[in-house]
């Protein structure tokens, strides 16, 4: 073989390579980091300590109907 064409090859591999790690990393960016930035963005003005009360009491009476529903 060639020596120019196994370097064109080569080259071409790698580029390949680059290529499709550059995209996986593009999706998992897109589909893992896109959900949080918006989450953030929404709801990162809301003080979670003014509602944390509420979702204790929630979660209490949450408990208490499982607790007598399963004692049946």
């Amino acid at each position: 073989m060639d020596i120019i064409l196994l370097q064109k090859k080569i080259k071409r591999a790698e580029f390949k390579r680059n290529a499709r790690d550059f995209f996986k990393g593009l999706v998992i960016g897109i589909v893992v980091f896109w959900p949080l930035l918006k989450f953030y963005h929404l709801y990162g003005d809301t003080s979670w300590k003014e509602h944390i009360d509420q979702f204790r009491m929630l979660m209490f009476k949450i408990d208490l109907k499982l607790t007598g529903i399963f004692k049946i």
